[in-house]
């Protein structure tokens, strides 16, 4: 039963309505056929990107070299405050650190504070090296007193 004043652009009585601003599809057509999938364009194996907000193909970020930045906070430790504990995570961490920067792109190596921390913690065990030398030798120079 339809009725004389029933536009004919409007869906008949009962039927469910498209949703809000969905274009209505031409008589002949399932009412909510879904969209024809999207042609891959050149360089997007993976057809169209996602829109905002949409979830889409997780990302892998690359993470800074945070092994370079512990041995360069540990070199700065073993030369001011802790000595040879610090100057040997430094030593340590500096060439994971370096191992490290050859497997990431340039802008996340931080090869430059691998290198700072290498260069501290090595200093730093020498210089205990030397201390502990000077010590033997003046405590041993001056013991041997025969009267």
């Amino acid at each position: 039963m339809s009725s004389p004043y029933q536009d004919p652009s409007q869906p008949p009585y009962g039927q469910p309505q498209p949703p809000y601003g969905q274009p209505q599809p031409p008589y002949g057509q399932p009412q909510y056929a879904p969209p024809p999938p999207p042609y891959p364009q050149p360089g997007m194996p993976y057809g169209q990107p996602a829109p905002y907000g949409a979830p889409g193909m997780p990302m892998t970020v690359a993470q800074p070299n945070g092994l370079a930045l512990t041995s360069l906070i540990a070199g700065i430790l073993s030369l001011t405050v802790c000595g040879t504990v610090a100057a040997i995570v430094a030593v340590v961490t500096g060439h994971m650190g370096l191992n490290r920067a050859n497997q990431l792109p340039p802008q996340l190596a931080r090869r430059g504070m691998a290198i700072a921390g290498l260069i501290m913690g090595y200093v730093s065990i020498g210089l205990t090296i030397l201390i502990i030398i000077i010590a033997i030798a003046t405590a041993s120079n001056g013991s041997t007193t025969v009267q």
